[in-house]
């Protein structure tokens, strides 16, 4: 991990502190109706949509186009397929009626 982000990781729980002690003060004068987590939850949907990076409105579709410029300079062929060969006990069951077949005739 990179010192940056850890650094950023530090920073944002030194920030947000508060917001557990202000959780744990709720619970202490609300106890039946603490709900654990949901100050903090709040707060982390809160700040994910407030630093969020903005995607370009083109972004998508110049993905697609290096995506499909990658995959035409791909050489890919789909593998052939094998021909299917029967069960062992479905060539000894042909032997053995030819077999059969060939005494009775006799």
């Amino acid at each position: 991990m990179s010192k940056k982000s850890s650094s950023f990781v530090r920073e944002t729980r030194e920030r947000e502190a508060w917001i557990t002690a202000h959780e744990q003060r709720l619970a202490a004068e609300h106890p039946e109706e603490a709900s654990q987590g949901s100050v903090m939850s709040t707060a982390a949907l809160t700040h994910g949509v407030l630093e969020a990076i903005e995607a370009p409105e083109e972004a998508e579709i110049a993905s697609r186009q290096r995506a499909l410029e990658a995959m035409t300079g791909v050489n890919w062929k789909p593998p052939k397929p094998k021909p299917v060969r029967a069960p062992w006990f479905v060539k000894v069951g042909r032997t053995l009626q030819t077999v059969f077949t060939l005494g009775k005739k006799r």
